[in-house]
C-alpha cells in the first residue's frame, strides 16, 4: 500500500536531483536516494536537516518520490496574505524573490544582483523610472530619448553640448 511520510532530509546529491530522508519515528532509518519532485522543472532543493513529504510507492520504503517541504513551526512562510504570491529563491528568506500583492496589484523582483539579458527587452509603464544610489551604467550603440517634444539620439545631444 503506497503511503506518504513525513522525515528529515539527511543527504542530497544536487547534480542528480536526489534526497535521501531520515525517519526518526523508524529508529533512524535512512532511505535511499529518491528523486524530488520537480513541479514543471523547478529547481531547488531543500536543505540538510529540513523536514520534507514523502510518497512510498505500493512496494516499500525502497520507491519513492520526495514531494517537497511544507510551512511548519521551523519553515514559515515569512509573507503571507491573501492575493498573496511569493517565491523564494535563496534559502535565506528576504535574500532573493518574487513578491505580488494582488491588492496593490505590485509586483517585486528583489536580489542584490539582477540582471535581464535577451534580444530585446522593453520596460514598459505609465511612468517608468531608474534610479542608483551609485552609478547608472547605460550602454548600447545608439541611443534615443523620445518624449511628446520630440526624439534625440545621445551623440545630437553630445554634440549640441559640444
Amino acid at each position: 500500500m503506497a503511503e506518504l511520510r513525513i522525515g528529515k532530509v539527511s543527504s542530497i546529491d544536487y547534480d542528480n536531483g536526489m534526497i535521501r530522508v531520515l525517519y526518526t519515528d523508524r529508529d533512524g532509518a535512512v532511505t535511499k536516494s529518491l528523486p524530488m519532485l520537480t513541479f514543471n522543472d523547478e529547481y531547488k532543493m531543500p536543505q540538510v536537516g529540513d523536514y520534507v513529504l514523502v510518497g512510498h510507492l505500493s512496494n516499500g520504503m525502497e520507491a519513492g518520490y520526495v514531494m517537497g517541504t511544507f510551512w511548519n513551526t521551523a519553515n514559515d512562510p515569512g509573507r503571507s496574505g491573501k492575493d498573496v504570491y511569493r517565491k523564494e529563491f535563496a534559502h535565506k528568506k528576504g535574500e532573493a524573490y518574487i513578491d505580488y500583492d494582488g491588492e496593490e496589484k505590485k509586483l517585486e523582483l528583489h536580489g542584490d544582483n539582477v540582471s535581464f539579458s535577451g534580444s530585446d527587452i522593453d520596460a514598459v509603464g505609465d511612468t517608468v523610472g531608474i534610479e542608483a544610489a551609485g552609478a547608472a551604467t547605460f550602454k548600447g550603440n545608439t541611443m534615443t530619448f523620445s518624449c511628446s517634444a520630440g526624439t534625440i539620439t545621445l551623440a545630437e545631444i553630445i554634440q549640441k553640448l559640444g
